[in-house]
């Protein structure tokens, strides 16, 4: 008897941990500046929000050339604010958890997951994306499908 053995590629198994003080401490930092930024778009408001809407609305004042976004942070520094405030938005919301992802084909990098259901989410590659495609949309996008998976496991 011979045994087969299948040639179908398994996919590769995704291991996180946690992230370094050093990654925590720089993620708080963006959350800082991300505080920052909206005193200075929105200085009459008091409860800030780092919903995907509010900050696809800072991304279009910045396409847009809106002195107020442009000035305050350059391009780079803008990306990785809104993505730090943007995961920490679907930490609180969705009750997702920052880790430091590894793909296993050796990739790591910080992202968001939920433990136990196949979703993870790359802040800081989603809205890198963004700025490229100037696609603000996307973070809702992504935002919305997290919650439907979510919802189809009865957690959210």
């Amino acid at each position: 008897m011979q045994l087969k053995h299948s040639t179908a590629k398994q996919p590769p198994k995704i291991y996180t941990e946690p992230l370094t003080n050093a990654e925590k401490e720089y993620i708080a930092k963006l959350v800082e500046l991300a505080d920052l930024l909206l005193v200075e778009v929105e200085p009459n408001v008091r409860q800030r929000s780092y919903s995907p809407e509010k900050l696809q609305d800072i991304i279009h004042a910045y396409i847009e050339g809106d002195k107020t976004v442009s000035e305050f942070l350059e391009e780079d520094m803008l990306s990785g604010t809104i993505a730090a405030a943007w995961g920490m938005y679907l930490q609180k919301e969705l009750g997702l958890e920052w880790r430091v992802i590894n793909d296993g084909i050796g990739s790591n990098e910080i992202g968001v997951f939920y433990p136990g259901v196949d979703l993870i989410i790359y802040p800081f590659q989603v809205v890198a994306k963004v700025f490229r495609t100037t696609s603000p949309e996307l973070i809702s996008s992504v935002t919305e499908i997290a919650k439907d998976m979510l919802e189809k496991k009865d957690i959210v």
